[in-house]
């Protein structure tokens, strides 16, 4: 499997670009957020779906990993950064929305994000994979849709905002322990990937 230079150049960009921290960044995972919140609630594994679909948490891990391919400390910075605010605005959100909804008890699909497992971390890393080969090959595009799916972020993220908004803690951190761990084998993922295909950049390309 080979690259030329001018897809490299034109992943890297890409990959810049859709990290941006900007009101879009903010707006379309805040409407994730509660597009997941009332899935979770309402039990509705399609509404679910369709809120990793939505959400855009996988674009600053990929700059993140690209970054730190590059040993570029100052741009891997900015990409945690704007990561870590997407995560604190979607368990924000969450949390004000568990607050609307007292009265709903947990639901299977909230449960479901409480027991993270051997099989999450496979799912992680192999997912990651998926997900930087499609960045760097036009042609694979489609499969982000499938690694959104698989590796999805907001979901548990919603469920943790949920949970400690009720004050059942344990059930919380197990959720955010999800995200964790795909956040993590993501960005490792992506980080080999990138390392693997040498790609490079400079922060005003």
């Amino acid at each position: 499997m080979t690259i030329s230079s001018t897809e490299k150049e034109e992943a890297v960009k890409s990959i810049v670009a859709n990290a941006n921290f900007d009101f879009s960044y903010l707006a379309i995972n805040a409407t994730a957020t509660i597009v997941a919140c009332s899935g979770l609630m309402a039990n509705s594994t399609a509404v679910i779906i369709g809120s990793m679909l939505i959400a855009t948490l996988l674009s600053p891990i990929a700059s993140t990993a690209l970054a730190l391919t590059n040993k570029n400390k100052l741009e891997a910075f900015k990409g945690l950064k704007t990561l870590l605010i997407g995560v604190l605005l979607v368990m924000t959100i969450a949390y004000l929305y568990g607050h609307f909804f007292p009265h709903i008890e947990a639901t299977d699909r909230m449960l479901a994000r409480t027991e993270p497992g051997v099989f999450d971390f496979l799912i992680a890393f192999f997912g990651g994979i998926a997900g930087a080969i499609s960045l760097l090959f036009k042609r694979y595009n489609g499969v982000m849709v499938g690694v959104g799916i698989a590796t999805a972020l907001v979901p548990p993220l919603s469920t943790a905002g949920i949970f400690f908004s009720k004050g059942i803690f344990d059930l919380g951190f197990k959720a955010f322990e999800l995200a964790a761990i795909n956040i993590v084998f993501i960005l490792l993922a992506n980080f080999l990937v990138f390392k693997f295909f040498k790609l490079s950049y400079k922060p005003n390309e």
